[in-house]
């Protein structure tokens, strides 16, 4: 079903995209930080005889967009996603040791302000499809030795979901969103999960310029 949905996707961006090509453009760029399904931050000293500090966390997302106007109220974008799922350091008198997954996307999507996007608030939805890559590093450092080890893996998915944006000025607003992940699975597993549907929210910042 997931394929379906991510197919579904990716006709109503081409669709969109063909209907709204015209009319006046302009352009806008947007920043946005926040969190994602399985958040959790945590640090720990444990006194073992030799000291160890264990530093966990996960669910930490960071997205970059550039973006055009295609309509009144109709923009196509670009956006890039980076999603730490899973950071985990331990340091120690021997060494450190880290770990992390990671998933990134680099997705075409279309954005709607059903009540338009001129200024105030402005509600929009939005949709995107593109590639996903998940990312395993490992980095152990002792006295005797240094090894890094990393495996990449790509699949496809889709983000669909919505927000506002409060408009400050002319050409900046401060923007909230929330979305849900959907993805194919990857071949090989990442510590027993080949797929990480799931949430998110962030809180960023859109700037725009350029004609309406």
């Amino acid at each position: 079903m997931r394929k379906y949905f991510i197919t579904t996707v990716l006709l109503f961006f081409i669709t969109t995209t063909l209907v709204m090509a015209r009319g006046n453009h302009s352009t806008r760029v947007s920043f946005g930080v926040g969190v994602s399904e399985g958040f959790e931050m945590l640090a720990e000293v444990e006194p073992l005889g030799q000291e160890m500090v264990e530093v966990s966390g996960g669910g930490v997302v960071a997205d970059f967009a550039f973006g055009k106007r295609f309509g009144y109220n109709w923009w196509g974008h670009l956006g890039f996603s980076v999603n730490a799922l899973n950071l985990e350091t331990n340091t120690s008198a021997l060494g450190t040791e880290a770990n992390s997954i990671a998933l990134m996307h680099l997705m075409l999507g279309v954005r709607n302000y059903p009540l338009g996007d001129a200024s105030g608030f402005r509600p929009f939805l939005e949709a995107n499809i593109g590639p996903v890559w998940g990312v395993e590093s490992k980095t152990e450092s002792t006295i005797l030795k240094v090894g890094i080890s990393s495996k990449t893996q790509t699949t496809f998915g889709a983000h669909v979901g919505g927000g506002a944006d409060l408009q400050l000025f002319s050409w900046l607003a401060i923007e909230a969103k929330a979305g849900y992940l959907f993805m194919n699975e990857f071949d090989e597993p990442f510590r027993r999960k080949d797929q990480f549907d799931g949430w998110d929210f962030l809180l960023g910042l859109n700037f725009s310029w350029g004609s309406y």
